[in-house]
């Protein structure tokens, strides 16, 4: 049995956009059809596997993008969303993720 190919999917917090939370401003689409455009590219390469934090921006644009696909054509995607099971965020909840990247450790997936 291989092992799937995952792809972990984060960006931007809304308000750092021009546009903020207009999902009707057409740079907000050219975004989401760019990113919809590089899912099925890695869809493609044999990613199966989506992870994505359900915030607003473009972890929930990706989420979109891939429950999407699953419901239409490709059931065999799996997707994966974290959310944050404690707003706090304390210093101490959080651990090193590779290149001094920083994760909150109170993150709770769920596979939809």
């Amino acid at each position: 049995m291989t092992k799937p190919i995952r792809c972990a999917i984060i960006g931007q917090n809304p308000m750092r956009f021009p546009w903020g939370f207009d999902e009707g401003d057409d740079r907000c689409r050219k975004l989401k059809i760019e990113l919809a455009q590089q899912i099925m590219v890695l869809r493609q390469s044999g990613v199966s596997q989506f992870l994505v934090a359900c915030d607003c921006g473009v972890g929930l644009y990706a989420a979109e993008i891939v429950n999407g696909l699953r419901a239409t054509t490709d059931h065999d995607l799996m997707l994966i969303c974290y959310t944050a099971s404690n707003s706090a965020g304390h210093n101490k909840n959080r651990v090193k993720v590779g290149r001094g990247a920083r994760m909150n450790s109170r993150l709770s997936p769920f596979i939809i």
